[in-house]
């Protein structure tokens, strides 16, 4: 019979002494490590407000065209509802990532800002042709193709964009919160 360590017992009675695991150290999630309470959080809001925000402005944008009807009825509800979390989800994981990286959004973020929301942009394309595609004929795929070619570089432009206005509201808002925060802590 095998000799048992005291790794096997440890994890056999739960004890834990000793036992140094990276992921009880705040910091970055890149080998998964929690990050701060603060960083959850503001990533859960921003991604919250990115996306409500966008689906807003999308629906409004596409109503003032009258073509909201028409998209709408067409689309359903599982494929929008997948749709919207399929944005939200890579929002708020390029949101959590960004402000690991950069800390709370200030002057600085916006060139971070940038590059994730270029992330955010392909990636939400790249999702949304891969729903297409299940509904697709093979031989629509290769067109499906093409324009994810085309379409991801513009994705690109677009989400970066979107990123650097985000990043500017985003700065003043959680400047806005820490302020009321600290005006609040002071008096106390």
């Amino acid at each position: 019979m095998a000799e048992r360590t005291a790794d096997d017992e440890r994890a056999t009675t739960g004890d834990r002494s000793g036992v140094t695991d990276a992921r009880e150290t705040p910091g970055s999630d890149a080998h998964g490590d929690d990050p701060p309470p603060t960083v959850e959080l503001r990533a859960w809001a921003l991604a919250s407000f990115h996306v409500a925000t966008l689906v807003a402005v999308g629906v409004g944008l596409l109503h003032a065209g009258g073509l909201v009807g028409d998209l709408l009825s067409g689309l359903g509800t599982l494929p929008g509802v997948a749709l919207y979390l399929l944005l939200w989800g890579l929002t708020w994981r390029t949101n959590r990532r960004w402000l690991l990286a950069h800390g709370p959004p200030g002057r600085g973020a916006v060139r971070p800002a940038l590059t994730w929301g270029a992330v955010t942009g392909v990636g939400f394309l790249l999702g949304a042709l891969v729903a297409l595609a299940v509904a697709l004929e093979p031989a629509d795929l290769v067109v499906l193709v093409i324009f994810a070619g085309v379409g991801a570089p513009v994705a690109a432009v677009v989400g970066a964009a979107v990123g650097g206005v985000f990043a500017l509201v985003d700065a003043a808002l959680c400047s806005f919160a820490d302020a009321v925060v600290g005006a609040a802590r002071e008096s106390a």
